[in-house]
């Protein structure tokens, strides 16, 4: 299964835990002057994962400096995410409606989104979510019981003390818009095999790790708009 990843460059570390180590990961610094560049080769990604903040005006993602990196015109050309599911852990993802719109006239199959505010690092429950979205659908299962799988294994984490579980409970499945004309991916059948015996294996890790309290709260990215106003204690 092919994994992209949009993050920011402190978010990096706990991004390619999501997105697991052979996810395609750009992560974007605040003192750097990199955009996204447009998609390249014949790469179609599954999945893809948004670890920005929102722009104010919501018309684009935007790096821990507030600086545009992602704008909808970048989105909406990328053949590359055809087909594809996209998470945004980006804050306001439902009423950014111009950024949906983009991910679906680029394609999409569906996005993942939630209203409010979000949170990541440390023990986050919308993490979980994330983790356990790739990790069912890297199992076979087809996108919406992917979802419904990943959410009762965040409504677990919850009984084990994860962080800001509230808002990761918020996020919904919405409709994407596949591009009618798009061939259906065909991996072969040994690496449809080992792809879903890694996913079966890590739900079952996962699994293991709520019930047995493997994780342990932390420090938070909170993928809000920039803003004046101070930040909760404990989220960076």
């Amino acid at each position: 299964m092919k994994v992209l990843v949009w993050t920011l460059k402190e978010f990096e570390n706990t991004a390619c835990k999501i997105a697991g180590r052979d996810a395609h990961v750009i992560s974007f610094a605040a003192d750097s002057n990199m955009s996204l560049s447009p998609a390249s080769g014949s790469i179609r990604y599954d999945l893809v994962y948004v670890f920005l903040h929102p722009s104010a005006d919501g018309q684009a993602f935007t790096d821990s400096a507030g600086r545009a990196v992602v704008r909808p015109e970048m989105i909406c050309r990328r053949d590359d995410l055809h087909g594809a599911v996209v998470f945004l852990g980006a804050c306001y993802g439902l009423e950014n409606m111009t950024l949906l719109e983009a991910f679906r006239d680029a394609g999409v199959a569906a996005i993942i989104a939630a209203p409010g505010v979000n949170y990541g690092g440390g023990f986050a429950g919308a993490d979980v979510l994330a983790l356990a979205l790739r990790l069912a659908l890297q199992a076979g299962l087809p996108i919406r019981a992917a979802f419904a799988a990943a959410k009762k294994y965040t409504a677990l984490a919850a009984r084990a003390g994860a962080q800001q579980i509230g808002d990761a409970l918020e996020y919904q499945l919405l409709p994407g818009k596949p591009v009618a004309e798009m061939a259906p991916r065909k991996p072969g059948l040994w690496n449809k095999i080992i792809t879903a015996v890694s996913g079966v294996v890590g739900l079952v890790l996962l699994l293991l790790g709520l019930v047995f309290g493997w994780f342990a709260p932390g420090p938070l990215t909170q993928f809000s708009p920039l803003s004046p106003l101070p930040l909760p204690a404990g989220v960076v």
